[in-house]
């Protein structure tokens, strides 16, 4: 991440995001294999303090969704984005449209002080 990056401009992004594509705000069940929709505010955009654990902690998809997202500043004052999906609820190609939208999101609030405006998707994870 760039110096001037505004983690509340990001924050406000990734809900857009969770509001646009279900299965980010999706929990699953395993004691009778059932989906959940979760409130999105079960996922946080935090500063980590243990990068390790951040990146080996285990995915509870029954209390939270299928996304991590934190940052990070390393000893040399660079700025980190981490993103970790479970492999239930991302694929390449989810990955690629996530990425593109939380970016077009971003800029978006930046230049415009609003979030974009898109036609809903053409097909949810449930169509699955």
């Amino acid at each position: 991440l760039h110096d001037g990056v505004d983690v509340d401009v990001l924050k406000r992004s990734l809900e857009w995001l969770m509001d646009r594509h279900e299965i980010l705000k999706t929990g699953f069940s395993s004691e009778f294999l059932r989906r959940q929709v979760l409130d999105k505010s079960v996922v946080e955009l935090g500063a980590i303090t243990v990068l390790e654990d951040f990146l080996n902690a285990k995915f509870n998809l029954d209390a939270s969704v299928p996304l991590r997202v934190g940052y990070f500043e390393d000893t040399k004052q660079v700025k980190h984005l981490i993103l970790i999906f479970h492999h239930i609820a991302f694929d390449g190609w989810s990955t690629e449209v996530f990425l593109r939208e939380m970016s077009l999101a971003y800029d978006t609030m930046v230049t415009t002080g609003t979030l974009p405006v898109l036609p809903a998707p053409e097909i949810q994870y449930r169509d699955f």
